[in-house]
């Protein structure tokens, strides 16, 4: 690969920044990091080949604040913005304002970005390429008696899931019509429906994934398939690579779902494919557009580097021939939670760990 994207500047932190910038050094290219006040010490800042000052302490004052990143990368003579994943990833304004200012972005186009973001839509574009979804609506624009009578046509319990939702947030889970007048009447503003589709709640299916790559030559590739489906409040705690008890038939199945998903939206660069799968048959989730925290159990099982390949297709180039899967790789998130406020979600530092 030539120095065309040289220098990239990383707009992320942690683990993520770290993990692109090995990739950028190992293949020769210089790499920027950026930082909060609180990450001025940090791995990322001492791995890359320069670190600048977003100005901020707080997220929205730094790694949410785009006209902090462009001044840098100005400032800096970055060619190329990595996002990593969260923060600005998955944010259309800001890879359209990256590509406006000259630099090259490296994930999908703000359009595709776009098409995929709002969960209803991209329902409906599932099914325009024949993708099968879960039996469900939206509830713009309804009452309580219609989201009841649509409840009890596809069947009870059915979840209301918020189209601009994300890593498991903004689902409910409704098992009659009390539940769900009780929500009507709890709405603080009705035009939140807008947001909200409702549909039916699968409960033996699995967490499925595809890790695609497309070119700009349209050649379309799955790395590999994983399972997510051990979840807590609905956030992925184990992944595996790859998916263990899928059939051929569904195997072929998933290819073909995702291959149409990212010729839809002429997606060009690494995204993953989500599906819930019961009984042989897959129903579409969504698709991320950037990288996933879980993209490493698909390298270790096929030796390729997504983060490599990304640059790979942001600078032009074709699709690496993806090597055969072999072996199984498993990734378990350490998770931390509050037994004194009902375990809900906390941080604090690790002291000890025990590995079974």
């Amino acid at each position: 690969m030539t120095n065309a994207l040289s220098p990239v500047l990383v707009a992320n932190r942690g683990e993520i920044a770290v993990r692109v910038i090995r990739t950028l050094r190992e293949l020769g290219l210089e790499s920027i990091a950026v930082y909060a006040e609180a990450d001025r010490d940090t791995l990322a800042c001492e791995l890359a080949t320069s670190a600048y000052s977003l100005g901020g302490r707080s997220a929205a004052e730094t790694y949410l604040n785009p006209e902090a990143i462009l001044e840098v990368a100005k400032k800096s003579g970055a060619r190329a913005i990595h996002p990593g994943y969260g923060f600005l990833s998955e944010n259309a304004d800001f890879a359209a304002r990256v590509q406006e200012a000259g630099l090259i972005w490296i994930g999908p186009s703000p359009e595709a970005i776009d098409a995929l973001g709002d969960k209803i839509r991209a329902r409906a574009l599932a099914d325009s390429c024949n993708v099968p979804t879960i039996a469900g609506k939206s509830l713009e624009g309804t009452e309580a008696e219609d989201a009841i009578a649509l409840a009890n046509e596809i069947g009870y319990p059915v979840l209301i899931k918020r189209a601009d939702g994300g890593g498991g947030r903004g689902i409910t889970r409704f098992n009659s019509d009390s539940e769900l007048r009780e929500f009507y009447t709890n709405l603080a503003d009705p035009q939140t429906l807008s947001l909200c589709f409702m549909e039916k709640f699968i409960a033996r299916g699995r967490h499925v994934e595809t890790q695609c790559a497309r070119d700009s030559f349209g050649t379309f590739a799955v790395v590999s398939t994983r399972d997510c489906s051990v979840q807590r409040r609905n956030q992925k705690v184990v992944e595996e690579a790859p998916a263990p008890f899928i059939s051929e038939e569904l195997h072929s199945r998933l290819e073909r779902f995702s291959h149409a998903l990212f010729d839809a939206v002429n997606y060009v660069g690494v995204g993953t494919c989500e599906f819930l799968v019961e009984d042989g048959h897959a129903y579409f989730l969504e698709v991320n557009p950037r990288l996933q925290v879980e993209h490493t159990v698909s390298e270790e099982v096929t030796g390729l580097d997504l983060v490599a390949e990304q640059l790979r297709i942001a600078h032009g180039l074709p699709l690496n021939i993806i090597p055969p899967v072999r072996g199984h790789a498993i990734e378990v998130r350490v998770t931390s939670e509050d037994p004194a406020n009902e375990l809900m979600p906390a941080t604090g530092r690790l002291g000890a760990i025990q590995w079974p």
